[in-house]
């Protein structure tokens, strides 16, 4: 067995999924890091259990008695890549390349593992190069113990006498191929940088989102990356941190960017997290937002969080008692719905039943955005998978605002919610004929426009049954179905 040639054939396409820049040279480093990464981990199986439990920065780890090593080491593999792209891939090659090397050695034991990579030395230690070999030997490693017996002689330069006769005018013409060869080549080098593949532009950041609810408990959580197994291993760590079951729903896509700032830190900032009710959490780039509901110090919660996350900007405000009672509100709405929905007869189910336990959840859009918060996104995705099974089902989706601000300004906000929820419907499988967005701003309130609480109540999304043959609406709310 060839581990080297294994890891090429069965990690190499799992990390190299989705990239568009700098291909060959990723191809190349992953190539020559394979060989380096087995000989760390047989030299020190230690660090295996160490790099599983690791969210990020796992090459890092690799380098911890030397850290200045690394630049070098990258350097050495791709000198003309930028080096966070290359650092990233070999990031990124370091779990699956664990998770192969488990499925040969038939256990997650280190030792196993050990065992496998020294029966193995043979082709690990053909493939290292000298440079790497003396990298190896910085950090206390050796490799010549287990080096076929061949012996490594500097090239012996003859001096050949000349030749009488010998025709000068060919050594000419050889000069002067080779100098026009070799200005070719300084033309080629000083473009690479203009011909080499670009990296991926407006990248989004990938990010992480937790909210608790008025237990402390983790409610609703959300992990988007570009990479899988960065996604996972967030997800691990937010369930460990909170002791919690709760499934985050997983994004991973090569539009957000395929690693977190700071992301050692991530478990310590939501253990900080794990029981403060009603409170939230974003991580994205280098922005931290925690909203909390708890009476705290919101001054020295700040400045402990820089501390866990020096490279990002902190800001952490304290949720108003107004807040705390409509995310309880917002709560106990989900909690009904997501019931409701369970207990629906799928059998002998109506457009009525789906839209009245629908309308059952407030979906509490934040100031003047369109964007559906996190909480509700699993009470839609159960409504999804009902429409699919129903295709005969065509519900009027509705927007209401406040009378806060310009009544147009409303109107038009009112249709961009609606249509946000259609198109998150839309965006899990149901078909867009089944939807129609409607915005009505303020023109319906159910509630008192002058206090808080009937603003919250008016700041509503309504789902409606319509028929497209007869042209009939109905309209569903707590007094039951009334037609239009």
């Amino acid at each position: 067995m060839d581990l080297i040639q294994l890891l090429k054939d069965k990690v190499s396409p799992i990390v190299m999924h989705n990239e568009h820049s700098y291909i060959v040279e990723k191809h190349q480093a992953l190539n020559q890091f394979y060989p380096f990464l087995l000989s760390v981990l047989k030299a020190k199986p230690e660090l295996i259990s160490q790099l599983k439990n690791q969210l990020g920065g796992q090459l890092s780890t690799l380098f911890a008695v030397r850290p200045e090593l690394k630049q070098d080491f990258i350097g050495y593999l791709q000198p003309d890549v930028p080096t966070h792209e290359i650092e990233d891939t070999l990031n990124k090659a370091i779990p699956p390349t664990l998770t192969a090397l488990e499925d040969q050695a038939g256990s997650s034991d280190p030792t196993a593992i050990q065992h496998l990579l020294e029966t193995e030395e043979h082709h690990t230690i053909l493939g290292l190069s000298p440079n790497l070999a003396a990298i190896l030997a910085a950090l206390g490693i050796s490799t010549t113990a287990a080096r076929p017996n061949t012996h490594t002689t500097q090239p012996t330069y003859h001096h050949v006498p000349e030749k009488e006769g010998f025709p000068w005018w060919k050594l000419l013409l050889g000069l002067l191929i080779l100098g026009l060869l070799l200005a070719m080549l300084m033309r080629a080098c000083s473009n690479k940088d203009d011909n080499a593949p670009q990296a991926v532009v407006n990248q989004d950041s990938a990010y992480v989102t937790a909210q608790t609810n008025s237990l402390g408990e983790l409610s609703q959580c959300e992990v988007a990356a570009a990479d899988q197994t960065l996604v996972g291993s967030v997800q691990s760590a937010i369930k460990q941190a909170f002791q919690s079951n709760v499934d985050c729903r997983e994004v991973a896509n090569n539009r957000y960017s395929s690693s977190f700032i700071d992301v050692d830190a991530m478990p310590s900032v939501l253990a900080l997290l794990n029981g403060q009710p009603n409170s939230s959490l974003r991580w994205s780039g280098d922005q931290l937002n925690l909203n909390i509901g708890n009476a705290v110090d919101v001054s020295a919660l700040k400045t402990q969080l820089q501390t866990l996350v020096p490279n990002m900007t902190v800001d952490v405000q304290q949720v108003s008692s107004a807040q705390v009672d409509e995310a309880k509100a917002v709560e106990n709405s989900i909690s009904a719905t997501q019931e409701r929905l369970k207990t629906l007869d799928r059998s002998n189910l109506t457009a009525l039943d789906l839209a009245t336990a629908l309308n059952l959840q407030i979906i509490n859009f934040a100031s003047a955005s369109a964007e559906i918060p996190e909480v509700n996104k699993s009470v839609l995705v159960q409504a999804a998978e009902i429409m699919k099974a129903m295709p005969h089902v065509k519900l009027s989706v509705n927007g209401h605002t406040d009378a806060t601000g310009d009544a147009q300004m409303n109107k038009e906000l009112s249709l961009q919610r609606a249509q946000s929820v259609v198109n998150y419907l839309v965006a899990q499988g149901v078909n867009q004929d089944q939807l129609t967005a409607v915005g009505y701003g303020q023109e319906r309130p159910i509630a008192d426009n002058e206090t808080p609480e009937g603003k919250f109540k008016n700041r509503r999304i309504e789902f409606e049954v319509y028929n497209p043959e007869t042209g009939i609406t109905r309209e569903v709310n707590a007094e039951g179905v009334v037609e239009q």
